[in-house]
């Protein structure tokens, strides 16, 4: 069990991408599963299945140092994040980014599949 963790901890399990597929195949590996899949856009009850989402990187640099990381944790990005590629004031940052004072290192989870934003988790 403590191998499974170490295995599969930092991968971004997050649904409709290669690290979840990746997941479900090492746990299907040690007990076999019954995998359906689902094509994006497929409404199930009252969801519907999320575009695929895939992250090539992912940081928050200042003066050429990265102090978030994607590579460092998959929380920091908040899952379904748009792509931003520019310079943001410290006023619109702060507006995109999360953290939980009374767990000040905690990374939190932040979901918008279906919100059009972006965003990072980082600790306090």
């Amino acid at each position: 069990m403590k191998q499974l963790i170490e295995d599969l901890y930092l991968l971004n399990r997050s649904l409709i991408c290669d690290d979840f597929d990746e997941a479900l195949a090492y746990i299907d590996d040690l007990v076999g599963l019954d995998i359906h899949e689902y094509p994006s856009g497929t409404e199930c009850w009252t969801w519907v299945v999320p575009q695929k989402w895939t992250v090539r990187e992912a940081f928050i640099e200042e003066d050429g140092k990265r102090i978030v990381d994607f590579a460092d944790h998959p929380l920091h990005l908040w899952t379904g994040s748009l792509p931003v590629d520019r310079v943001v004031s410290r006023e619109e940052l702060r507006e995109h980014l999360a953290w939980d004072e009374e767990r000040p290192g905690a990374i939190p989870y932040k979901f918008h599949f279906y919100e059009l934003t972006w965003g990072f988790s980082v600790t306090c």
